[in-house]
This record gives C-alpha cells, structure tokens and sequence, in this order.
C-alpha cells in the first residue's frame, strides 16, 4: 500500500452502507484526471511507487484496456469510489488499507476488478472475471484470461517483487551468476 498519512474518518462497516463523510465549507477538493486516479489506485494496491509503476511503460495501456474488459460505467465507478477512499485515507497508510478493504476490495462489483488490476500490474496478465461477476455484470468479449503484451510480461511487477529477471527477458549480464543473489534484507 502507499505511504501517504490520513486525517482521522467515521468509518462505515460495509461498503453499502457508505455515505461520504460531510464536507467542510470552502472550496471542493480537486478532481483528478481518470487516468491520474487510474494511476494513484495502482500504486496504492499494488504497494509500488509511481516511479517504479511509471518505469513499467505500462500504465496507459492498462489504463486504456480495464473499461473494454469491464464496461466503462463499472470502471468509473471503482474510479469515482477510489477518490473519495483515497481523500478520506490520504496520510495514513493503516486507514488508507482499511478504507480500500471496505470501499473496494469487499465490494462484489468493484473487488474483482481491483485485485484483476493488481494482477495486470504484476504478471502483465488478465484473468477473466469471476462466474458471479460476470453473471451480474454480462460477459464481455474481452473478459478472458490472457496475457496484455509481451512487454507487459516482462515489465511484470513480480520479478522485482522476488528480486530476478523474467526468464529469456532482461538477462542480468554474462558473468552475474557469479554474485550471490539478493536477498529479502538486502533489497531496496
């Protein structure tokens, strides 16, 4: 998860039964881009800082693939939802996580799609939708499992995740075999 601190907020228990916290009077907080909440969600569930997700190349063709697989109404919905959860959690990482628990990741409609996000962003692949969702929702042409690019699977998240490069992609150089690896207490 990100590392951005919260003010404190009422909590709802479940995500039906949320209602936005009242504002205060003033000016309303700024609406980001879609694509820029795209990317601030994505760096949230994915636990990977902006440079490291900008550093992929992938994100605008995430971005541009989720509402095609989804339908565009679903996917901004779990935009519009994911800006009020990151205003009410922005400055602390523990109300942040609960937050996007409860407003997103529980939610029947919107948690498939958030955790198929998180798996783009790590195996470059996407997974077709859950049997429940895609019985509420429709089954859409491009719901279904397989990976984005070739490029999306070699800039997977995974493998700096577990500290190696994609096998037959991004070799580390002749002779790096004769270091010993990474381990998790010395990673970045």
């Amino acid at each position: 998860m990100s590392r951005r601190p919260a003010p404190d907020a009422n909590l709802s228990p479940t995500p039906a039964a949320y209602t936005p916290p009242p504002r205060p009077a003033g000016p309303p907080p700024p609406r980001l881009l879609p694509f820029d909440l795209f990317f601030s969600f994505s760096v949230t569930i994915t636990g990977f800082s902006d440079a490291e997700l900008h550093g992929t190349a992938m994100a605008k063709t995430y971005f541009a693939l989720v509402p095609t697989i989804v339908g565009e109404t679903l996917f901004g919905r779990l935009l519009a939802i994911w800006q009020d959860t990151y205003i009410r959690g922005k400055g602390s990482e523990p109300l942040l996580e609960k937050l996007v628990k409860e407003q997103i990741l529980e939610d029947p409609d919107l948690g498939p799609i958030a955790r198929n996000v998180a798996t783009l962003w790590y195996l470059g692949m996407w997974f077709q939708m859950p049997a429940e969702w895609r019985n509420r929702h429709g089954a859409w042409a491009n719901d279904v499992t397989f990976v984005v690019s070739p490029q999306s699977y070699t800039e997977g998240l995974v493998w700096q995740a577990i500290h190696t490069h994609p096998p037959a992609a991004k070799q580390p150089g002749y002779g790096s075999w004769a270091l010993p690896p990474v381990t998790t207490g010395d990673a970045p």
